[in-house]
């Protein structure tokens, strides 16, 4: 297994979306929204992970601070284009993990800074639907040294990723309760 970077959380967004413009953590509302979401800001919180994002039909990935309008668009309106898509997130996501690190890069994964720490092997854990993951996937086969992706929740239903990130908390709030943190 390839030593990472770091580890960034993508949580897929929904269909439930609140009616106001607001931050893109705040614009889904589903319960599974709810819960992807508290498990991402657990790992930050806990140094499991760098960061978390919001892979959106719309918006391809973005911070979840980020203002956003409602909308009513979903994967099935991209089509054949999903592709398309899904190099405009796998560009928009390496953007955020310059953020992120405080990195810039230029052409695939040279830095033009002064920290000098390559831009790749960063573990992507994707927690959203196949309709978003597979066409990231296919496009993030021709950059394998850029990116390491996990989809913890494939082939999960939706009842069952409720009781998946249910069990997740509840064991990480446990280990920290034990530990005493």
């Amino acid at each position: 297994m390839k030593k990472t970077k770091g580890k960034i959380i993508l949580v897929g967004c929904v269909a439930t979306k609140q009616e106001i413009p607001c931050a893109a953590k705040d614009m889904y509302i589903s319960p599974l929204f709810k819960k992807r979401r508290a498990y991402a800001e657990q790992e930050v919180k806990n140094g499991n992970a760098a960061s978390w994002f919001i892979v959106s039909s719309l918006h391809t990935i973005i911070d979840p601070e980020t203002v956003i309008e409602p909308y009513d668009k979903t994967m099935k309106h991209w089509g054949q284009d999903s592709l398309y898509w899904a190099r405009c997130a796998l560009t928009s996501l390496g953007n955020l993990c310059c953020k992120v690190w405080g990195t810039r890069i230029s052409n695939k994964s040279s830095i033009i800074d002064h920290t000098e720490i390559a831009m790749d092997n960063i573990t992507v854990e994707i927690h959203a639907g196949e309709d978003y993951v597979k066409p990231i996937l296919a496009v993030a086969e021709r950059d394998k040294e850029r990116f390491v992706f996990e989809w913890p929740v494939k082939g999960l239903q939706i009842g069952q990723s409720l009781k998946y990130y249910d069990d997740l908390i509840n064991r990480r709030k446990s280990k920290r309760g034990k530990s005493g943190g």
